[in-house]
Parts: structure tokens; sequence; C-alpha cells
């Protein structure tokens, strides 16, 4: 049976590759360990980026598709950030009006926790005219010309651009990349040659990833702000990346009947949700946790506790979507469909 975008079933890998990605953002967000930003930050972030091309769409106008990004995107960035900012005001005593200033201006770093989300919004609205060239050669160009006037800016613009304009510059190569794949996918069914990839050749492709991030000697890269270090060893570093990350949950379509298949769908159909909810719940328990004398920056401890975040935000999460998923832009709450 094929699935496809327009049938109305989810396509599991892609939440496989989202779940995985929040889980990876969770754990450069406990403490900032040198060993996981560079294990962790070619992917977690752009791996969205890429399924974000993969699913989009143009809709039948450019006012049709605006209004489903705003209620997408728009509105999650807004109805998450007002919370975040509320709960920094209760919490902390920090400046409501600062807070809130900083989400409507969304300058990288100054209060602006749902970042990646405006981010990710208005690269939807500069890829929308891209998208409708029809050469996929050319498309790519224009998105190469794109990441070049990005990287004019930050040499030679010494500030911040509101509505992480610059990293929407830089990251709109990623958003074309699962643009093409979706074509590529249509075209030569190059999907079910992934899914028969055998574990050990992905196992070699992790391989090569993690031995090529730990030998180059690049500094630590910040997507939020614009830190990329030597900006070829970083793309070169994503694509090693994302090629095994797409085969390995392509793979584990096959395995969609295990607990931890299952797990990852449930946290990739709500990684908005995930996303909004995790700044200040990582906060708090890295709070607790220090007042008992726990200390949280050993890397073992990274994974363990993003998972106890995990676990500890499902409840919320299914809370938010099940009554009040407004906050997330939707309308009611309909089924969420999954491969079977």
């Amino acid at each position: 049976m094929k699935y496809s975008l327009t049938s109305g079933v989810r396509l599991a890998w892609l939440d496989y590759i989202k779940g995985i990605c929040m889980f990876g953002i969770i754990i450069v967000h406990l403490c900032t360990v040198p060993f996981y930003d560079t294990l962790i930050m070619p992917w977690c972030l752009t791996g969205f980026f890429f399924v974000s091309g993969y699913t989009y769409k143009t809709y039948n106008s450019f006012a049709d598709f605006l209004m489903r990004k705003i209620k997408a995107l728009l509105i999650p960035v807004f109805s998450f950030g007002i919370l975040n900012a509320l709960l920094t005001y209760f919490a902390y005593h920090i400046s409501l009006s600062e807070r809130l200033m900083g989400l409507f201006c969304q300058i990288p770093g100054h209060g602006d926790d749902m970042w990646f989300v405006a981010c990710l919004f208005v690269m939807c609205l500069m890829y929308y005219p891209i998208s409708k060239i029809g050469c996929s050669w050319i498309r790519f160009s224009v998105c190469l010309m794109f990441l070049f006037a990005g990287i004019v800016v930050l040499i030679f613009v010494n500030q911040y651009l509101p509505w992480h304009i610059i990293t929407a510059c830089m990251m709109l190569l990623i958003l074309d990349a699962g643009y093409a794949f979706k074509s590529l996918d249509g075209y030569v069914s190059i999907k079910q040659y992934m899914s028969r990839c055998p574990w050990w050749l992905i196992f070699a492709a992790w391989t090569i990833f993690v031995t090529f991030a730990f030998s180059i000697s690049n500094s630590t890269v910040d997507i939020h702000l614009n830190k990329y270090g030597n900006i070829g060893a970083y793309y070169l570093n994503v694509v090693l990346a994302l090629v095994p990350l797409v085969v390995t949950c392509i793979k584990l379509e096959e395995y969609n009947a295990l607990w931890i298949a299952k797990c990852l769908s449930f946290v990739g159909r709500h990684s908005l949700t995930f996303y909004g909810l995790q700044s200040k719940t990582i906060t708090t328990i890295v709070k607790i946790l220090s007042v008992a004398g726990i200390s949280t920056i050993a890397v073992p401890a990274q994974p363990v506790l993003a998972l106890f975040v995990l676990v500890a935000l499902a409840p919320v999460v299914y809370i938010i979507d099940r009554y009040m998923p407004f906050m997330c832009g939707k309308r009611n709450n309909k089924k969420l469909l999954t491969q079977v």
C-alpha cells in the first residue's frame, strides 16, 4: 500500500525523524556539552527543515497558503510564546513587557523562545515563489544564492536581523532538499530502495558521519545565533548526518509495531507542542536536580534526562492536543493516522 500526504494517512518515517530530532533538541538544551553539540547539532534542527520541505504544499493560492501557515506555525509561536513569557515572569520576575517585545520582534537571543517555529514560518514564505519553479536545479541554484546572501550578511552586517531572516536564508537549502526528495520519491520510488538498505550499511553511514564530525576542527555551531564556524565543513556534516537519518527512519517503518517506534511516532506527531513546552520544563528539572545536588552535566546523564523530560511532558501534550488544540493552530482534534 502506498502512503501519501494527500491521502490523509501520515507517513510514519517523517514522524520518526521529528521524534528523533526532538529528542536531540532536548539533549542539547539540557546543558551545553561539546560532545553532544558536535554529535547532534548537524541534524537535530535540519531534520525538521528537511521534513518541512517534504511536506511543503503551495495550495490553491498564496492567500490560502498564508492562512494555513499562520494557523499551523504563527499561532503556536504566540500561544506558546506568551505562555513561556508568563511563566518566566511569575517564576523569575523578569519584565513581562520585555519578554513580549522579544516574542514579537524575534531578535535572536532576546526572549524568542519559539524562534525555531518563527524561522520556519519565514522560510515557508520565502520558499513559496521558489517552489513554483519547475526545474529542480534552478530551485537549488536560487536557494544557494540565498545561502550566499546569508553568508555575506553574516560577514558584513554586525547585528541580528528580526524574525531570523539570516537563519532562514542559510537553511532554505535544506528545505529545498526535502522538497526535491519528495519529487524524487514520487518518480523513481527511491524510498523503496532505501527501505531495503541493510542495517550494516546504515551503521557504516552513521560511523562516517561521527568520524567526520569529531575529526574536523570546527567551532561550536549555534544555528539560533548564526554561528556556523567553517560553513563548508558544517554543510558537509549536515549532509553526512541527514542521509543516514532519513534512511534509518524509512527502515524503521518495518518495525512500527514496536513500542519504541510508537513512542517516536507520538513525539513526532506532537513535536510542535513538545518544542513549545520543553524550555521551561528543562529549566525546572535542572533547577530541582541542582538543589538536590545532582549534576546534569555528565555526558551519560543527558539522554536519560531527555527521556525524562519527554515522559514528563507526554501527559501535558496529550491534554493540550485533546482539549486545547487551538494552541497548535488546530480548530478541533482530528484523529491522527499512522501507517499500519
